[in-house]
């Protein structure tokens, strides 16, 4: 799954960002193996990709958060 947070209600995107965050660890407290956070501004395909391909480790989910992809 893809979501795009985008807009002005920084409020907003930031407490979906801890939903998110909640929901992909699941209660396992693994949440730190599991999230890669990366700059957009610079990144490559492949420096989404590998992550976003890496299985989750003991937690339902793993989460990729890509900031300022849009501002590039």
């Amino acid at each position: 799954m893809i979501l795009l947070l985008y807009g002005g209600d920084e409020a907003a995107i930031r407490r979906r960002l801890r939903e998110l965050k909640e929901q992909a660890d699941g209660g396992t407290g693994m949440l730190l193996h599991n999230l890669a956070e990366l700059e957009g501004r610079d990144l490559k395909p492949a420096d989404v990709v590998a992550p976003a391909m890496a299985p989750p480790f003991l937690a339902p989910l793993r989460l990729v958060i890509v900031e300022h992809l849009l501002a590039r």
